[in-house]
């Protein structure tokens, strides 16, 4: 490996050891005005890159919203579906934890100030639950519990990914929008992956209720290949490799075999 490279390397692993340079993950709802119009919000984060949707309280269907937030700072677009040409944006930045202000504009045509308030009728969850508790997880939204900002959770899975733990962060960038953990097992677990493009750019988490121990099954690029990443002095149980090859055949059995072998899972056409 080149040793700039390297050293840049290492650089960027270290600086994801601290918690609070990870950005904020989030689902939440906010109603506010652009100028007169009452309108509301639906705004999704995965790490600094936002979606969502916004529609005016007194007519209208849903416009689909895409953008990025920087600091405090959030950047928010509506394109047109056919010509894909920004036709409304958003600028403006955070006051405080539940409050947006800035800068609407219809392109070439006008622009208003919006304010946007956070509905508060969600739970506000803590950032620093232990593996031991990681059942508390279950039936909830990984990002609106904040699970990826949990220093423990965030521990593991840099001891058990290595590098790829950066890569992983930006492949949650475009995970699905509203997954839920679930408890099989005795296993936590839950399905992160991008949407219609087939079983590649997928990854199954599980946490091992007995010993807390974190899972991840992962197909990057290539679906030939499935990754497994945990912790190598642990010995991986069966029914975890069982249950990520179960989960595969399930959703991707008419265009590949998945099955168990020894400590991996091989997929077959």
């Amino acid at each position: 490996m080149n040793r700039l490279y390297f050293i840049l390397l290492c650089v960027l692993f270290n600086s994801c050891g601290h918690s609070q340079i990870v950005p904020e993950t989030f689902d939440k709802t906010y109603e506010g005005n652009i100028g007169e119009n009452k309108i509301i919000i639906n705004l999704i984060d995965r790490f600094s890159s936002l979606s969502g949707n916004y529609h005016y309280t007194n007519h209208g269907d849903a416009l689909v919203l895409s953008g990025n937030k920087k600091n405090n700072a959030i950047t928010l677009y509506v394109y047109n579906e056919e010509s894909g040409v920004i036709i409304e944006s958003f600028d403006g930045a955070f006051i405080n934890d539940s409050t947006i202000t800035g800068t609407w504009e219809l392109k070439g045509k006008k622009k208003l100030a919006f304010t946007l308030n956070e509905k508060k009728d969600h739970k506000d969850y803590p950032v620093n639950v232990q593996l031991t508790d990681l059942r508390s997880f279950n039936n909830l939204n990984p990002w609106e519990s904040k699970f990826f900002e949990q220093e423990s959770v965030q521990t593991a899975l840099k001891k058990i990914l290595g590098f790829d733990y950066i890569v992983y962060l930006k492949f949650l960038k475009g995970s699905g929008y509203s997954p839920v953990f679930e408890i099989k097992n005795n296993l936590l677990v839950e399905d992160f992956s991008y949407l219609h493009i087939g079983c590649s750019n997928q990854s199954i988490l599980a946490v091992d209720l007995d010993d807390y121990s974190i899972y991840l099954c992962w197909i990057k690029e290539n679906t030939d290949k499935v990754s497994i990443y945990y912790d190598k002095s642990h010995v991986m149980p069966n029914k975890v490799l069982e249950y990520f090859s179960e989960q595969l055949q399930q959703e991707w059995g008419h265009v590949y075999t998945f099955s168990v072998v020894g400590d991996k899972i091989v997929a077959k056409k």
